[in-house]
């Protein structure tokens, strides 16, 4: 399942033509799950990720967040910033347009590490498209666990559950 959060270039279909791009992907195609224009949550666990891409002419975001995952777009440089209580991840852009004339097309790659249902760890690969391929350009391990209470006695909400496998004894 891909979650995808909509941003100034599909919102001007909307404002300007009336098209609701995010309804046209909701009926075609299943592997996608649009979570809005400008900012969207994903419950994971007992944690929440937000994406948010900036607007024109909309200013505020949805929410103030604390001790949240924020993945944000449009500004074409990956970037990481811990402010007071969050850790705000900047994607890049896959798009050939270079504003500030320094990086490659590229995207992302998050890993989550979780504990009693809450993001620990995150891992970024970043990569980077040079030469019509994909490497990876650089890895980033952060440690997002500061003023989390990880209590094991929590239940984790939001699991999916799958089937335990065992391992067979060998002798």
């Amino acid at each position: 399942i891909n979650f995808l959060l909509l941003g100034n270039h599909d919102y001007s279909l909307l404002s300007n033509y009336g098209i609701n791009i995010m309804n046209i992907i909701k009926e075609r195609r299943e592997d996608i799950v649009p979570i809005g224009y400008k900012e969207g949550l994903i419950k994971i666990k007992n944690d929440l990720i937000v994406m948010q891409h900036p607007l024109l002419g909309i200013k505020k975001n949805k929410g103030t967040y604390s001790k949240t995952l924020i993945i944000r777009g449009h500004g074409h440089e990956p970037k990481n910033n811990l402010d007071s209580s969050n850790l705000i991840i900047y994607t890049p852009s896959l798009s050939k347009l270079n504003f500030n004339k320094s990086n490659f097309p590229g995207a992302i790659i998050l890993k989550l590490k979780m504990r009693y249902g809450l993001i620990e760890y995150v891992h970024i690969d970043n990569l980077s498209f040079i030469n019509n391929k994909m490497y990876v350009t650089n890895e980033s391990n952060l440690y997002f666990g500061y003023n989390k209470s990880f209590k094991e006695k929590e239940s984790v909400l939001n699991e999916e559950d799958y089937p335990k496998l065992l391992k067979k004894e060998v002798k």
